[in-house]
């Protein structure tokens, strides 16, 4: 078992993007259980932060918070168990609320707590030393989730998309590795 803190740069994408969220800043801590030699399960914890700028979508200039819980699985490529580098990827489900500022006299978000998101993610573990106790792992995960937007006369879905790419420092935990 092992536990990783990261911290990277999101990137939003389509219709987020042209709402006028920038790139951002993502902190997260994961736990990790290998079962097998190729199969795991992992839990996270993020949150990512996107300055955004004033457009249709966005009244007025803010931060769009995005805070999230997330659980699936994690698939290793087969190699040597004595190798120090260890690529994955996961895909899992997570539950994210959005603090957006999308406000005003046009807009009110009807719900943005509890949005049921699609993850996925790569990354590589790579052993710090002989004993293969801290690892440093580059990783890139995509997130995918709607909501709904009250409008004048009408009620529309918006759609939140983004990447963060980021560096994670991994600490394993009892006997083994943290990616065993």
């Amino acid at each position: 078992m092992g536990i990783a803190a990261d911290v990277g740069a999101a990137i939003p994408l389509g219709a987020f993007a042209s709402d006028g969220a920038k790139a951002g800043l993502s902190l997260g801590a994961t736990a990790t259980m290998r079962l097998t030699s190729v199969l795991g399960v992992y839990a996270s914890l993020e949150r990512t932060a996107f300055p955004v700028k004033q457009t249709a979508a966005a009244p007025g200039d803010g931060t769009w918070t995005d805070m999230g819980v997330g659980a699936g699985v994690r698939l290793w490529v087969p190699m040597r168990e004595e190798r120090r580098l260890r690529p994955w990827a996961q895909i899992g489900l997570a539950l994210h609320n959005l603090d957006a500022p999308i406000a005003g006299a046009e807009y009110a978000v009807i719900d943005t707590k509890g949005l049921p998101t699609i993850e996925g993610g790569a990354g590589l573990d790579i052993a710090l030393g002989s004993k293969q106790v801290w690892f440093l792992r580059p990783i890139m995960r995509y997130r995918r989730y709607s909501f709904a937007v009250e409008a004048p006369n009408a009620t529309a879905t918006s759609r939140i998309s983004y990447l963060t790419f980021g560096v994670g420092l991994v600490m394993a935990l009892g006997t083994g590795n943290a990616t065993r």
